[in-house]
């Protein structure tokens, strides 16, 4: 029986093979079919019932082999396209997902340019994308007000920084020269330090030659700074100047000019003021002061004050008192 020729059906080719013996083959036995195995191939085959034929299919070697390739083949393709389409997936919502993020970045870029009018994505979202675009438009609101008060801060900064410049400007114009000369051409060297606290304030010094070889020296100070104590400052040295063409005694002056200043004075600015007359031939020094500190006298390397009784400062009190002094200066 098994040393018949058996006919037997090719699976790939679909062609008859024919085995003259097969006992040569390995047999394997199953349920409902048998194995050959050996060297030249596999035979896979099925005795049919009731009959001595059996039905069979023939994978030779390298049919086998060129089979496991392609079984491989086929198994790195679909992994590679389920790759592909997860990678994909995966750009797809991630790129979705940080959309709102990228928007964002784009907006501060343009705001870190200097474009607050920049509309800022809205986005519903409740995660700290959300959180952050809530942020940024507060903060861009933010920035939008400080921009403002800071425009109107400076504009009103410059204003006064050139009102402060022109008071400036005005006060050193009132600083008297270092030097001046008598009736006989003699020079005199008059030293001082101004030095306001601010940009400008009240202080005042001037000196100036009056007839019969004297001069006048003031040292004062306005009750206020800035523009309105320079202007107060320029006006009473003025005056002093325009007084002392006719009137020589300290006490005069502060009188004459304390009368002036009083007038339509609504702020209730005031001024302190030292005023000496200094006789150049004798060294005798007439003064009188308006709630000005007593100046200082240094003699032999000993600094004390002058003897002073001050009056009301100028500006507050019409007809006020200036009670006058008087100092023999030694020369040195």
């Amino acid at each position: 029986h098994w040393k018949q020729n058996q006919w037997l059906i090719n699976r790939q080719v679909k062609s008859l093979s024919r085995f003259d013996d097969i006992s040569q083959f390995e047999l394997t036995e199953t349920p409902t079919s048998k194995l050959l195995n050996d060297s030249d191939g596999i035979l896979i085959y099925h005795l049919l019932p009731s009959t001595s034929w059996m039905l069979g299919i023939v994978i030779s070697p390298s049919q086998m082999n060129q089979f496991r390739h392609n079984y491989f083949l086929i198994v790195m393709i679909s992994m590679g396209k389920d790759m592909i389409l997860m990678c994909l997936a995966i750009v797809f919502f991630s790129r979705q997902t940080t959309k709102s993020l990228r928007e964002l970045i784009i907006t501060t870029e343009n705001i870190a340019n200097g474009n607050l009018d920049v509309k800022i994505p809205a986005t519903h979202q409740k995660d700290e994308v959300g959180r952050l675009a809530k942020a940024f438009r507060y903060m861009v609101s933010a920035l939008k007000n400080y921009i403002e008060e800071l425009q109107v801060t400076t504009a009103v900064k410059q204003k006064m920084e050139s009102e402060l410049s022109i008071a400036a400007q005005i006060q050193r114009s009132m600083i008297p020269k270092i030097e001046l000369k008598d009736d006989s051409n003699r020079n005199y060297e008059v030293s001082a330090l101004f030095q306001p606290a601010r940009l400008v304030g009240g202080d005042l010094y001037d000196f100036f030659y009056l007839a019969d070889n004297q001069i006048c020296i003031i040292i004062g100070d306005v009750a206020d700074k800035g523009v309105p104590a320079a202007l107060l400052m320029a006006r009473t040295i003025t005056y002093i100047r325009t007084v002392a063409k006719t009137t020589v005694t300290p006490q005069e002056i502060l009188s004459v000019v304390n009368n002036e200043l009083c007038i339509d004075n609504e702020e209730c600015l005031f001024v302190t003021l030292f005023c000496g007359v200094l006789n150049l031939a004798t060294g005798m020094l007439n003064y009188a002061s308006g709630g000005h500190d007593a100046p200082l006298l240094v003699r032999d390397k000993i600094v004390h004050f002058l003897p002073l009784e001050t009056g009301a400062p100028l500006g507050i009190e019409e007809e006020a008192f200036f009670p006058s002094h008087e100092y023999q200066l030694q020369p040195q």
